[in-house]
């Protein structure tokens, strides 16, 4: 017959045990709510401060956009009638950047881009572009410079339908590679009729490196590099570096993004085998030139 003192002593401390694990439970929600409660109010903080930032930064600045801003400088090219029709053009190529509805803000790049043109039309041999989409770049470049008065080719190499997902060869990872193809669709027929005014650009679909010998290229006297991964813009650099002329400028797009840091290191490395220097732009591009 079982004792009832014990039956007692047991009792209290299941009660108590019962009684604390209750207590855990809501203190636990508790602790819970609270923690959502502050991420909520961080994160309306955190795009408070965010907006904040970027409203001092405009405060007096002369340009900002792209990840740039400047004050103090001169920015008259902003107004240059023949700088904003070929802009136009570029912003207006049907691509699927930015917001719905919202301009583009990449005037300093698109400006960097056609001084590189400018200076390789100076020269012998043609124009080659890795990485064209829509034809931004390539756009403003054949409206700026009239490329139908100039004794040269433009070759715009693509896939024009993003990067290649199957490319095991390719150090960034799968996840990223889809982050950035969230841009990009099957532009073709949309870059062919934008190209359509300039006979001398030719579009060249495929991947690089695989269509890179697809035409006959001899001399290159400009080269933009905007493929977003650093195996195809290193084998495409690779292939045309000796059919660069002297003087002859390498315009690599991605270059100084926080974003595209493998690139920078592949060009890197490759500039110190040429022993060449890389000029770092503040728009993120880098600048070779061909000695």
């Amino acid at each position: 017959m079982p004792h009832e003192p014990n039956r007692l002593i047991f009792a209290q401390p299941i009660r108590y045990v019962r009684s604390m694990k209750n207590h855990i439970k809501t203190t636990v929600g508790y602790l819970r709510h609270m923690v959502a409660l502050l991420s909520a109010k961080f994160a309306r903080f955190s795009a408070h401060h965010k907006q904040n930032l970027l409203d001092l930064t405009q405060v007096g600045a002369n340009y900002h956009g792209d990840g740039l801003a400047v004050w103090t400088k001169n920015v008259d090219f902003l107004s240059d009638p023949k700088f904003v029709q070929a802009y136009e053009r570029a912003v207006n190529s049907g691509h699927h950047f930015g917001q719905q509805g919202v301009k583009i803000k990449i005037e300093w790049r698109v400006n960097t881009a056609l001084w590189a043109a400018q200076q390789a039309a100076r020269l012998d041999g043609d124009f080659v572009e890795c990485g064209v989409n829509t034809g931004i770049l390539s756009l403003a470049i054949c409206s700026f410079l009239d490329f139908n008065s100039l004794d040269k080719r433009f070759f715009l190499f693509d896939t024009y339908s993003g990067i290649p997902e199957d490319r095991t060869e390719y150090a960034e990872s799968p996840e990223n590679i889809r982050q950035k193809n969230k841009y990009y669709f099957d532009c073709y027929e949309v870059a062919k009729g934008n190209f359509a005014p300039w006979p001398k650009a030719q579009l060249v679909r495929g991947r690089v490196p695989e269509t890179l010998d697809s035409v006959a290229i001899d001399k290159v006297a400009y080269l933009s590099l905007d493929m977003n991964v650093a195996e195809p813009e290193l084998a495409a650099l690779t292939h045309f570096w000796p059919k660069l002329v002297s003087g002859a400028v390498v315009l690599i797009d991605d270059y100084g993004w926080k974003t595209c840091e493998q690139q920078k290191a592949a060009i890197d490395a490759f500039a110190r085998k040429a022993n060449t220097p890389v000029l770092f732009l503040p728009t993120g591009q880098g600048i070779i030139v061909k000695r």
